[in-house]
């Protein structure tokens, strides 16, 4: 039994071990064996070779110009991201953070594709061939989002610390 429940004199030990057992089997219930997240399947429409064609366009012409963004690249999908579609172009520190009508998700994965803008429009379609088009390119930009972030975390360590400085007192002696 933990001590600053021992210490607690006016609480019985039966309350006590009731409490501790009742926070042990709420803390297994979050450790793994509670619920489990279930995937909603959404509905898509029918492979759409225009809307295909347009939406890979749009993704990789935003991947190649906006540095606004927030890209998660893996084998089993991409999530594009923007809180503000208007401000893309702009680095991301310098973007709002609340979401509104203006904020961009889209997603691909093996089954197809989906695009959100704001909180009002969506659109879904089944293309399984999208994923291999455009993870090459996402992947390289997520590459080239993340060297950058790397650089610009490691520069303010190093001078907020101090450390920086010191390194180039042992680098002149």
């Amino acid at each position: 039994m933990p001590d600053f429940l021992k210490q607690n004199r006016y609480m019985k030990k039966r309350k006590i071990k009731k409490m501790v057992k009742a926070l042990a089997e709420e803390m297994k219930r979050y450790d793994g064996g509670g619920p489990k997240k279930i995937k909603i399947e959404e509905p898509r429409e029918d492979y759409c070779q225009a809307a295909s064609e347009k939406f890979k366009k749009m993704a990789l012409s935003l991947m190649s110009q906006c540095d606004g963004l927030s890209i998660r690249a893996e084998d089993s999908g991409i999530t594009i991201s923007c809180t503000d579609i208007t401000k893309a172009m702009i680095a991301p520190s310098s973007q709002p953070t609340a979401l509104d009508d203006n904020s961009l998700e889209i997603m691909v994965d093996r089954e197809g594709f989906s695009v959100n803008l704001g909180w009002t429009k969506v659109a879904r379609y089944k293309d399984p061939g999208m994923l291999g088009e455009i993870l090459p390119t996402a992947k390289e930009k997520q590459r080239k989002i993340n060297l950058e972030n790397f650089g610009c975390i490691w520069e303010t360590i190093m001078k907020k610390s101090g450390a920086i400085r010191g390194k180039n007192l042992d680098e002149i002696l």
